[in-house]
């Protein structure tokens, strides 16, 4: 039964991925077509986190986007949408953590994310503080394990920065060194 219903959400999450590939595809320039399909590709990857198998295309996708040249109103869109990409950050690290730490594209995703706005970067560490503040010594101590054990993989695979900081839009100290610090105290 279980995998019945997995193969139905697996199938439900490719066209709907389908959809959004055509719609990005067809209306690159329009901005009434794009803001929602980048929106629907983020809430995708939000709902597919406990999915692996549907979230790799998901996370492909994000990856593209994030790659697009500097002129694209697609990447525009990504980059305007910090507050979902930084859902999905949540999601990954601290909900969903063996999907991260299982799914190399999983990562790359969030790298790719993590490197367009310092936004996202920055609400994770909030997160990852308050998770790390109301953690609870027995209860919760094997999923903290795998918080951590995906926020150390995020550190240790990420790509290293091309050109200087402020070109990239990035802030001088990087998420990298953000993420590395909170896993140092955290330990």
């Amino acid at each position: 039964m279980a995998a019945r219903v997995g193969d139905r959400l697996v199938a439900y999450y490719d066209f709907a991925l389908g959809v959004v590939y055509a719609a990005l595809n067809a209306h690159s320039t329009s901005v009434a077509i794009v803001a929602p399909a980048v929106q629907l590709a983020l809430h995708l990857a939000i709902e597919s986190a406990v999915l692996p198998q549907a979230h790799v295309a998901v996370a492909r996708l994000l990856k593209q986007v994030a790659a697009l040249g500097s002129g694209s109103l697609i990447l525009a869109r990504l980059e305007a949408e910090a507050s979902l990409a930084a859902l999905l950050l949540r999601r990954l690290v601290l909900e969903q953590p063996t999907t991260l730490v299982g799914l190399p594209e999983a990562r790359e995703c969030c790298h790719a994310l993590l490197c367009l706005s310092p936004a996202p970067a920055r609400q994770l560490l909030e997160a990852l503080g308050e998770a790390a503040a109301t953690e609870s010594p027995s209860s919760e101590l094997d999923h903290m394990v795998e918080v951590h054990r995906a926020v150390g993989l995020l550190v240790k695979e990420a790509p290293e920065q091309q050109g200087a900081p402020e070109q990239q839009g990035v802030p001088e100290q990087s998420w990298r060194d953000d993420l590395a610090a909170w896993m140092n105290r955290a330990q």
